[in-house]
């Protein structure tokens, strides 16, 4: 039998949400629960119109279970809540705004299932912009845990963004489980629950292009809310890592290269932004 997949689709305010729920809701694999849980937004048409959207999907399919909320819990709650509810031997995230082709679920599952030590599973992926301008496709991503092949995959964590993408891969519901065990809103968290996870456990790679994920563009939301948030990203992956009970302690030789080289990074980052400002002035 197969075993019970649990897809977590977020919204808010983009209407994605259709295209979303026609991709997983055709997925070729069936044995599957999805969850959506919908923050309010502030435009109450929008809100009627994703109503509308998610019941009409409900109504047609038993598989899907729907949730309001009565405020904006905010996306990091939101994918919380999500994986709550969840009750598969394997989770995925979805976002509103993604693309993802009929097999994707099916192969990934096909090809963890024979071995349980595989906590992740990713196809390779290709950033798309705003109508489906391709931006790039990501250059194949292999894992091992020899010494340089840790360091190097590791030392791109807190400036690659592909690990942000890696968190809508799908997840052995129990090895997540220990890495992901709070709703904490960090910048960043998604980057280290995924570096958590390639040093502690294994990871399952398709090379096949299944997976699109929407990109808006460069953003500095965080770093204007924050003028700190990329020092407390930095401290928080330290202390993740150093102090993680899921690490074996021999992988965790490489951890001292990664902290130095990312914190010459991180300073490098600040005084761009240093000079940025200079310039505006």
């Amino acid at each position: 039998m197969q075993p019970l997949v649990s897809v977590g689709i977020t919204a808010h305010d983009d209407l994605g949400i259709e295209h979303t729920l026609e991709c997983i809701a055709d997925q070729t694999y069936r044995n599957l629960e999805i969850i959506v849980s919908v923050n309010p937004s502030p435009d109450e048409d929008t809100n009627l119109r994703i109503r509308e959207i998610v019941d009409r999907f409900c109504d047609s399919d038993t598989r899907i279970r729907r949730f309001y909320m009565n405020r904006d819990i905010g996306i990091i709650e939101n994918f919380w809540f999500v994986f709550q509810q969840a009750t598969g031997k394997y989770f995925m995230l979805a976002a509103d705004d993604d693309h993802w082709e009929r097999w994707f679920i099916g192969d990934l599952v096909n090809a963890m299932e024979p071995d349980e030590n595989i906590s992740l599973g990713i196809t390779a992926c290709r950033r798309i912009g705003p109508g489906g301008k391709d931006i790039m496709r990501f250059p194949e991503f292999r894992y091992n845990y020899s010494f340089f092949t840790t360091f190097k995959n590791m030392l791109t964590a807190l400036y690659d963004d592909r690990f942000g993408f890696f968190y809508m891969g799908l997840y052995r519901k129990n090895l997540l489980e220990k890495v992901w065990d709070r709703a904490e809103d960090v910048h960043g968290k998604d980057i280290v629950i995924v570096a958590e996870l390639l040093m502690s456990t294994r990871l399952c790679y398709v090379d096949e292009l299944l997976f699109e994920k929407q990109m808006y563009g460069i953003s500095s939301t965080d770093f204007d809310r924050d003028p700190l948030c990329t020092l407390k990203f930095y401290w928080y992956f330290v202390r993740r890592l150093t102090f993680s009970r899921n690490i074996p302690i021999h992988r965790k030789l490489v951890l001292p290269l990664i902290f130095g080289t990312s914190f010459v990074w991180m300073v490098t980052a600040y005084a761009m932004r240093f000079g940025m400002f200079i310039k505006s002035l």
